[in-house]
């Protein structure tokens, strides 16, 4: 009798089956996968594809062409496609309320857009740049210097009539100096108050377009132009008609000439001269015999 055959060994065949079984699991899990991640893009595109037909709603019910923002609405689009999970199973979450999201991101970009060309005309302190304080040099000298000659001329009348000497009026014109300070002061708080309101008047310009800029509606039509042909229609106006408006707020006698006749005759000593009440008011004699006519000296 024979002794009993070996079995076969079907390990290695046992092994590739066992192989088999695990490419196949595998390759399943990844067909599913797969089939998941296709469905999740679908979601994705069909959450885009929503967000634009709810944006396209949203801008005709307000009457405005989304079209001609597509490119703000697609940009908001990839946007909040980029912060959703590629797993994640409710894209459309993300773009709850898209429609007016999108409408109050183009309007906000829109008066942004407006703000940029008001501040391209209106750069800050243009109304000081435009008015500087130093505009009305040239009017405040005039106004001091004529002044100046007015008094000038009564104590150079009362010189000339020898109601005072020359001692009396270089006293008088020493008064005139020391006066010259103040009547300066004087001007220049007038003049500032002038130029301030010129300035205030350019910033009122530059504040009506930044509102109307800023509160603008999509849609609108926005000309920054319009606001800077108005501000120079006022610089113009403004500085055609500043010198007389300096002079209409100037007070016609600045240097104080009361006092010179008195101050005159104290620095020259008693005088017997001739009264002339005419050279009080830098007014020449009408009448010769005048001449002849004798007074107490007004001093």
């Amino acid at each position: 009798m024979s002794a009993p055959s070996m079995p076969p060994d079907n390990s290695a065949q046992v092994e590739q089956m066992r192989i088999a079984a695990q490419e196949r699991a595998k390759a399943e899990e990844r067909q599913v996968m797969e089939q998941k991640k296709q469905q999740l893009a679908e979601l994705r595109g069909q959450s885009g594809t929503a967000a634009r037909g709810a944006a396209d709603t949203y801008f005709q019910g307000r009457g405005v062409n989304a079209a001609d923002y597509a490119s703000d609405i697609d940009a908001l689009i990839n946007s909040t496609m980029a912060g959703i999970g590629p797993d994640d199973p409710n894209p459309g979450s993300y773009f709850t309320n898209f429609g007016q999201t999108a409408y109050d991101r183009a309007q906000e970009g829109f008066r942004s857009k407006n703000m940029r060309e008001v501040d391209k005309l209106f750069a800050p302190n243009f109304e000081t740049s435009r008015i500087p304080f130093t505009l009305d040099d040239p009017y405040l000298s005039a106004i001091e210097a004529e002044n100046r000659a007015s008094a000038d001329d009564i104590i150079r009348n009362m010189l000339d009539r020898k109601v005072i000497t020359p001692t009396g009026y270089a006293a008088a014109q020493q008064d005139l100096d020391k006066q010259a300070p103040g009547v300066k002061t004087r001007l220049n708080e007038i003049g500032t108050t002038t130029l301030s309101e010129g300035q205030t008047g350019l910033k009122n310009v530059a504040g009506k377009a930044r509102q109307t800029a800023s509160t603008a509606d999509l849609g609108s039509v926005f000309d920054a132009g319009t606001y800077g042909s108005e501000g120079d229609a006022f610089f113009n106006d403004f500085v055609t008609n500043l010198g007389n408006v300096i002079r209409g707020k100037a007070p016609k006698t600045l240097f104080n000439t009361a006092g010179l006749g008195a101050l005159a005759g104290a620095a020259q000593g008693a005088q017997n001269l001739p009264f002339d009440p005419a050279a009080m008011t830098g007014q020449a004699k009408e009448d010769d015999e005048d001449e002849d006519q004798t007074a107490e000296s007004v001093f």
